[in-house]
């Protein structure tokens, strides 16, 4: 009884967020996840050479603001879930958020990663208990948290019940503390292990693409290089968007008409446009 209450005050303190939540309260804010405007990723030669090669262990989806990448990295997350759910793979992911305190840095990044982890796998805690013991909170919000946590995350996914793993980030540029730091440890440390895949995602970022290039086995996917795919998502996503606002505020067939021109003309690929204007 008294390790079990032990680990689930460990379990407490190191859950400071939960990115499962925080993706559903992304997927709202942002109107919604729409498969057809995201299922073009799974045809694309770079998508399905990360999933299928071994040695191409990092896609990297890049774009400027507003063109969808959290959104689409919501629909990847969903589809390897539901293509995994009866196999030994681990999924876990963490989505960035500049403004918001526990989803800005990188410790929390590894504390969410880890309590997703540990959430399909809860004999990995055994890494965490030992320095939890010494440390207590502080193990995931000291001075140190950062080093303490990265050497044990390495350590868990060195671990055999981790036979297959996928990593996943969302926005490394609104990683606004510590970003050099989590970008080694992708980059340098954990490619080297076999077993994990990773998917990071970002704006375009000067200081990344130079971190990505000592990164071996890596892909970049940029969206503004598919600029069909995403204009075909795009319609499809604008008239799903016209649709509900056909029910919301009872337009009739010409000014339907009128404001559909009116999002295809003007969105240049920009979801976020898109969902203001249609607020």
């Amino acid at each position: 009884m008294a390790a079990s209450v032990h680990n689930l005050a460990l379990k407490m303190h190191l859950r400071v967020t939960n990115p499962c939540d925080d993706k559903d309260r992304i997927e709202n804010d942002k109107g919604g996840l729409l498969k057809n405007s995201y299922c073009w990723i799974f045809d694309h030669d770079d998508f399905k050479q990360w999933q299928n090669y071994l040695e191409s262990q990092l896609l990297w989806i890049k774009g400027d603001p507003g063109k969808g990448k959290t959104m689409l990295l919501c629909g990847i997350i969903n589809e390897l879930t539901a293509s995994t759910a009866e196999d030994i793979t681990t999924i876990s992911f963490f989505f960035c958020q500049a403004a918001i305190p526990d989803l800005n840095n990188t410790t929390a990044v590894l504390c969410g990663l880890l309590s997703l982890i540990l959430d399909q796998q809860p004999a990995l805690i055994i890494y965490i208990q030992k320095d939890y013991d010494k440390s207590g909170k502080q193990l995931f919000d000291g001075v140190n948290a950062w080093y303490a946590l990265s050497r044990i995350f390495i350590d868990i996914l060195k671990d055999p019940l981790l036979q297959r793993t996928y990593l996943i980030i969302d926005g490394l540029d609104e990683c606004i503390y510590g970003l050099p730091l989590l970008l080694d440890f992708v980059f340098e440390d954990l490619l080297a292990n076999p077993n994990v895949k990773w998917i990071v995602s970002s704006c375009n970022w000067k200081d990344i693409e130079q971190s990505l290039d000592i990164a071996d086995g890596k892909i970049r996917l940029c969206l503004e290089l598919n600029e069909n795919s995403i204009s075909e998502a795009m319609t499809i996503y604008i008239h799903h968007k016209v649709q509900i606002l056909v029910k919301l505020k009872k337009f009739d067939e010409e000014l339907l008409e009128v404001v559909c021109c009116y999002l295809l003309s003007n969105a240049h690929g920009t979801f976020l446009w898109v969902v203001l204007v249609c607020e």
